[in-house]
């Protein structure tokens, strides 16, 4: 059992069946990333994509006041684009979108940069939360552990492929990325009995909003997210959390399926931020998201500390909506 859980673990990270490399680009480095690498199994590193990717961070931190930065593992395609809620940003060069069907729909470059920055918004509320609410920064940490022994696991696989690595540095390569696998695995045990999932699952729409208001207001469109989260055959369902991703006022009454969605129970926040908190300048738009910060932090301790019951997803919308009105 032992032996088998060893080859698990080491299969895991070390990715076999995939090429790996660094990512040197030209204008490859950023302020806002540390590690950097790509992993393959059928395209090449596509530059030009990687440094929409490090534009797009640059112009929202034109506008963003909250210091986040990542590492990104950069991907030749996939299902999907993530932050780890700790350190690492995993983006695909090309973006494929499914439905509950299984019907695919390959998303343009312009769409999968677009995923970036929400997915960077992610990183924002991350960062945030961590500097103002104690019980979360602990989590953070945690996970930021996480994240960087995952970037380490790719780095000791690069020097193993590395044609000047001894037979006995690939040895010791291999018992330390073993030993990389058992820390994470120790971390995430740790993290998970620090009620990781309550609170995940309490932050997860706020998440989404914030993802969602740094991307709309980097392309300055109110329906940026309903253009790039679409898939031309969503079933009617489906679309319904499309189109509660809008800023503009739109009509929208969600189904029982859909209430609880992390994407679209804040639905008539995004409304008012769209007709209240809509910036036209850089300025006003380092001022409404200081404020819109503020205002999921303060109802996110409510639903962490206080006696408050659960709400359900009109109440927790007329809430935070009351909160960003008393904001100044």
């Amino acid at each position: 059992m032992k032996n088998k859980l060893i080859i698990i673990l080491i299969s895991l990270l070390s990715t076999q069946l995939y090429a790996l490399e660094k990512i040197e680009c030209r204008d490859s480095d950023s302020l806002y990333v540390e590690e950097k690498v790509f992993i393959s199994n059928i395209g090449k590193l596509n530059c030009e994509f990687y440094q929409d990717v490090i534009g797009t961070l640059r112009d929202i931190n034109d506008f963003n006041s909250v210091d986040a930065v990542v590492n990104i593992i950069l991907s030749d395609r996939s299902f999907s684009a993530s932050f780890d809620l700790g350190s690492n940003l995993e983006i695909p060069q090309q973006f494929i979108r499914q439905n509950k069907a299984g019907d695919y729909h390959f998303v343009s470059n312009e769409a999968t940069v677009g995923i970036v920055a929400h997915e960077y918004g992610h990183a924002i509320l991350s960062s945030f939360l961590a500097q103002e609410l104690p019980s979360f920064n602990n989590l953070f940490q945690l996970q930021k552990k996480i994240s960087k022994l995952k970037i380490r696991a790719f780095g000791i696989r690069l020097l193993i492929k590395e044609p000047k690595t001894s037979v006995s540095e690939r040895i010791s390569l291999q018992n330390e990325l073993l030993t990389t696998a058992k820390k994470i695995k120790e971390l995430k045990s740790k993290r998970n009995n620090e009620n990781y999932e309550r609170f995940f699952n309490l932050m997860l729409p706020y998440q989404e909003l914030l993802a969602d208001v740094i991307t709309v207001y980097n392309y300055n469109d109110k329906d940026f997210l309903v253009k790039i989260v679409d898939h031309p055959k969503y079933s009617k369902l489906e679309k319904e959390v499309v189109v509660a991703r809008s800023f503009n006022q739109v009509d929208v009454e969600l189904s029982k399926e859909n209430e609880q969605s992390p994407h679209a129970k804040l639905y008539l926040v995004r409304q008012y931020i769209g007709s209240n908190l809509w910036p036209t300048n850089s300025h006003q738009k380092r001022e409404y998201i200081d404020k819109i910060l503020r205002a999921i932090r303060a109802s996110l301790e409510e639903e962490l500390y206080g006696p408050l019951p659960s709400l359900n997803y009109k109440a927790q919308s007329k809430r935070l909506i009351s909160k960003l009105k008393s904001m100044r």
